[in-house]
């Protein structure tokens, strides 16, 4: 459960926070449930509304069908085409999660004009977590650095700047966000890389806080996680990014290995599930995302929150990454601030020889000091 060893105070204030809720990632909407409920039951009084912004290219990056660029998207969209249903149910069981567990705002939002309208509306306004600040996705908007607040505290709670902060897109913007970071009243980030870029920026040391699905316990998700999927012992195979033949052939080893099937989600098809007898889920939202997880023998994820939710229910995994500067800087923080060692396989490795259990003996009382800092920091922030 949510701790209770922080100093409440009493206070009343009604919060504007501004996160990734509203696209079809399983990761971002856990990243934001969390994040509203620890807020809503930290200090007695306080009141945080979702602001129901998605810009025009976020709902391009989710629409139904993708761009004729490509060949590939030609293809996925001939396959959408053809299984209309499997598609709808997935945006349905998005839709049904946000309706159900996430609060929003009466308003809907598309650009920073239309929410500097809304600004008296609240206390404080709060960006965080997940993503947001990296300036390198197709959906990021200015909007995420609160650049439409004016006259009101502004605070970002563990928000993540990605992996690449040599990018050209950052380099171009360093002096843009600079002054942004500037105008926060409290800032905090989610990896050390992030602390490192900010300090850089403007001199100042910021606090590296726990991501918000790791401020609750698995049993604060007991009412979202959905039934049990698949009878027999399996591996959860979870990845929002295409998987390559020689990230297929790594996964096919890892099966024969352990002698167990693959279950994977998959927003798209590929030949190479079928090929070697993936069984195939498309229409996975958090509920199911959630269930595969708590279920699964093993867990292989080109995901971070697949990661987080596999320690936070004690699974053994792997974090699958493509290695040779494809490293991934949030999830070396993850792990190294949480003693998991071991638990990175690339296509250029074997499948090691003997796969030894996560030990989870000294986690817990490292979550329970990361969360009270996480939330001590909330606190401060907000009185």
């Amino acid at each position: 459960m949510i701790p209770n060893s922080v100093n409440y105070i009493s206070v009343m204030k009604k919060i504007g926070l501004i996160t990734f809720h509203a696209v079809h990632n399983c990761g971002a909407f856990l990243q934001a449930y969390a994040l509203q409920r620890v807020l809503n039951s930290l200090i007695p009084g306080i009141s945080c509304e979702i602001l129901d912004f998605q810009s025009a290219a976020q709902k391009k990056c989710y629409s139904h069908f993708l761009p004729n660029v490509s060949v590939e998207n030609i293809l996925k969209n001939l396959w959408i085409l053809l299984h209309p249903s499997e598609s709808r149910q997935m945006s349905e069981a998005f839709l049904a999660c946000q309706k159900t567990h996430l609060p929003v705002s009466a308003k809907k939002f598309t650009n920073g004009t239309e929410l500097s309208q809304v600004v008296d509306e609240y206390a404080v306004f709060l960006s965080g977590s997940d993503q947001i600040w990296n300036v390198d996705l197709p959906d990021y908007s200015s909007a995420f650095y609160l650049d439409f607040v004016r006259g009101k505290p502004k605070i970002a709670y563990a928000a993540s700047m990605g992996s690449n902060m040599d990018s050209v897109a950052f380099n171009s913007k360093r002096e843009w966000i600079r002054q942004r970071l500037l105008d926060y009243d409290a800032i905090s980030v989610r990896e050390a890389a992030g602390r490192r870029f900010i300090h850089e920026l403007i001199q100042k040391e910021v606090p590296v806080v726990l991501d918000p699905t790791m401020l609750l316990s698995t049993e604060d998700y007991s009412s979202l996680c959905g039934d049990r999927l698949v009878n027999d012992d399996y591996i959860y195979l979870y990845s929002v990014m295409p998987l390559s033949p020689e990230m297929i052939r790594l996964i096919v080893a890892f099966s024969k290995k352990v002698r167990l099937p693959v279950v994977v989600f998959s927003k798209t098809p590929n030949f190479c599930f079928w090929k070697n007898h993936f069984h195939v889920m498309h229409s996975v939202g958090p509920r199911d995302f959630l269930s595969l997880v708590r279920y699964a023998r093993y867990v292989l994820s080109l995901s971070f929150h697949g990661c987080v939710f596999s320690m936070l229910y004690k699974k053994n995994f792997y974090s699958l990454q493509y290695g040779s500067g494809h490293e991934d800087q949030r999830l070396e923080t993850l792990f190294e601030n949480f003693g998991i060692q071991g638990r990175v396989l690339t296509p250029q490795m074997d499948v090691p020889e003997q796969l030894l259990p996560v030990d989870y003996s000294e986690m817990e009382p490292v979550l329970k000091r990361e969360r009270g800092k996480s939330l001590d920091y909330l606190v401060s922030a907000l009185g």
